[in-house]
């Protein structure tokens, strides 16, 4: 997590949208601001972007609907974001409007373009984000200028002053409203829905486009022996998309030397995990020799991963010496004898 950032500070509504099943839809903030699902309903989804998410199929009657309230309604600043997956961008596809004649804020496709609107203030367009995937988008206005980001980063912007309005709709979510048209009503997935009566830093839009995506590295099989066969075995493991391959810098550390006590395969120099995979191996394999080393430890940390939060940082395996050499540090009462001149001489 980065530094100094707070998400939950002047955070209206969020919207998680995991439930799975029923008609209701939970704030997370704790301000009580639970959704209603209409019919037909949107459909509950096991694999959202992050756990559950809701499926909107563009029909008129669907909905998420959010009874006005006063935090609904802020005047000097506010942000919207969401992580969407849509099927297509096809008429005015909404992601959350409040206004039920586009008098307030929205945020949708229209006209070919992706735009973010606020009555009387200004209406910010970019080019729409791509399809049958998901997309984080966020919105923002400081009162000075509207922002648009996709997957943390900016897209476009516009120098405009003046007070959010102010009106006593509901919030909708997936469309403009539940009666209006089938053009307005999204037809793609929703999830981590989260509204927000300020304008959100750069950094914290940047922080909440890599929800999901976590790297952690754990010691699978800790153990190892030198002399037996028995090896150790990392696994490091990536969560969010898996489409392409994943370079994961490793920092080797610990008191087992790489090359005399044990190596790695694969090599840590080019380490990825594969396109299509979630997760990789790297096998701890002990180098047998007569020199008494006792045990020692190899330990892996992550390097840093553009666009992942690191999980386990780091995770380390125990290679024990070999039966024979373990002998020695047992007959000579102690690990400094057994690696002395005696001991060499007098392991026979």
């Amino acid at each position: 997590v980065l530094a100094g950032l707070d998400l939950t500070d002047n955070l209206i509504g969020w919207w998680k949208l995991d439930e799975t099943s029923g008609t209701s839809a939970s704030d997370a903030s704790g301000a009580g601001l639970t959704g209603s699902l209409t019919t037909p309903l949107p459909q509950w989804q096991t694999g959202g972007r992050l756990n559950g998410a809701l499926l909107f199929t563009g029909q008129v009657g669907q909905s998420v609907t959010v009874a006005n309230a006063t935090a609904l309604n802020p005047t000097t600043a506010i942000s919207a974001s969401a992580w969407v997956n849509a099927s297509v961008w096809n008429g005015n596809n909404r992601i959350l409007q409040k206004g039920n004649t586009d008098n307030q804020y929205r945020l949708l496709a229209e006209g070919g373009k992706f735009v973010w609107e606020i009555s009387g203030v200004g209406r910010l367009e970019t080019t729409l984000p791509p399809v049958n995937q998901w997309v984080h988008i966020a919105s923002t206005y400081d009162g000075d200028r509207m922002v648009i980001y996709f997957d943390g980063a900016e897209v476009a912007s516009l120098a405009v002053t003046g007070a959010v309005p102010v009106t006593a709709n509901p919030l909708h979510i997936g469309t403009k409203t539940a009666a209006s048209g089938a053009q307005n009503h999204l037809n793609g997935m929703l999830d981590q829905v989260r509204l927000y009566g300020r304008a959100l830093s750069a950094a914290e839009v940047g922080q909440l486009s890599l929800e999901g995506n976590t790297i952690s590295i754990a010691a699978i099989d800790a153990a190892a022996r030198k002399g037996t066969g028995d090896t150790g075995l990392f696994t490091v493991t990536r969560s969010g998309p898996t489409t392409s391959a994943l370079s994961v810098p490793l920092l080797p550390s610990g008191s087992a030397m790489t090359g005399v006590d044990f190596t790695l395969t694969p090599a840590l120099a080019g380490f990825a995990i594969p396109a299509g995979q979630s997760s990789a191996n790297l096998l701890v394999q002990p180098i047998d020799s007569v020199t008494v080393t006792g045990p020692t430890t190899a330990t892996l940390a992550l390097g840093s991963v553009p666009g992942y939060l690191p999980g386990n940082p780091s995770s380390t395996v125990t290679i024990q010496d070999s039966p024979l050499n373990d002998w020695k540090i047992t007959s000579f009462g102690s690990l400094a004898a057994a690696q002395g001149a005696d001991a060499a001489d007098n392991a026979d």
